[in-house]
């Protein structure tokens, strides 16, 4: 089996460097890189150069500009992969030296299954505290939980397992520590509808996968995910593109049940009651914002 790394990246050299380095450090190499970036012009001849003096010829480098879009950037990655299998990360996680190793040995270890794709594990993501999982639960709101099978809720969130035991079947896969099967891409693309900086594209994509092929996450492949500060947007932004996001996933993906509409604006309501009181106990007022800018669009959308 062959590997196609791809990155996409926009204004972070620093910490794509860093990623790139550690990807030039694991103990089996992958047959290609692929950087698709978004930055600005002068970072981006800044990443191409520091790319290949790292890599300095033991892996195969591509480097692709493209317009800031994560999902256009992954469609572009794939459409330029050559591997069997494509490997997306974020431009700031550092992979464990063995990373590659353990997710190969997944894809031999299910190769007799209808399998589709395999994630690592995020060494620096744990599972939240008991009150805030109950609380979560109640909402029907996606949560990094234990003791509970991963899997996509009736709400269109999702129950991840930040530290599993054992390899377990999973339903949703995190853009930044995912790998498909390239011949996945044939029948599933990114949504390009989802644009910008596309919160959930991760989420719309391997729920599509996951109806027909088997996803898994292994436990010993572990890379570090660090949430770089720099070319983000903002709180309010990101809140607000939450909701948004979540209600086209939902509409996209879902069966549209009595039940699961009741289950989705019952999460909504929980969204909105959790970021109040946070608005009201640390004053933040930025999540609040753009929750209530987010239900405004899709309720106008709803009644239309």
């Amino acid at each position: 089996m062959t590997s196609s790394f791809i990155i996409c990246t926009k204004d972070r050299p620093l910490d794509l460097q860093s990623c790139v380095k550690s990807i030039a450090q694991q103990t089996i190499l992958p047959q290609e890189l692929i950087v698709v970036d978004a930055s600005v012009i002068n970072i981006t001849y800044e990443n191409k150069i520091n790319c290949e003096n790292i890599l300095k010829n033991i892996i195969k480098f591509i480097y692709i500009t493209s317009k800031p879009s994560l999902t256009k950037q992954r469609n572009i990655g794939v459409d330029n992969a050559k591997g069997d299998i494509v490997f997306f990360f974020d431009d700031d996680v550092i992979l464990e030296q063995d990373y590659h190793e353990k997710i190969l040995h997944v894809y031999q270890q299910k190769s007799t299954e209808r399998l589709g794709g395999v994630r690592g594990t995020i060494g620096n993501e744990y599972p939240m505290g008991l009150f805030k999982i109950y609380l979560l639960r109640l909402f029907m709101l996606t949560r990094l939980s234990v003791n509970e099978k991963s899997r996509f809720l009736r709400s269109g969130h999702y129950v991840f397992i930040p530290k599993p035991k054992e390899i377990i079947g999973v339903e949703c896969m995190a853009g930044g520590v995912c790998s498909y099967y390239r011949k996945i891409f044939n029948e599933f693309r990114s949504d390009e509808k989802l644009n910008g900086y596309a919160l959930k594209e991760d989420m719309d994509l391997s729920y599509r996968v996951s109806r027909k092929y088997s996803l898994y996450q292994t436990p010993d492949a572990i890379l570090y995910h660090y949430h770089s500060k720099t070319s983000r947007i903002s709180i309010e932004e990101s809140s607000t593109m939450r909701v948004i996001n979540t209600y086209y996933m939902f509409k996209k993906n879902m069966p549209q049940t009595f039940i699961n509409k009741i289950s989705f604006f019952w999460s909504l309501f929980g969204m909105t009651i959790i970021n109040f009181t946070r608005l009201i106990t640390h004053r933040d007022i930025e999540h609040f914002k753009g929750t209530i800018k987010g239900l405004i669009k899709i309720l106008t959308q709803f009644f239309k």
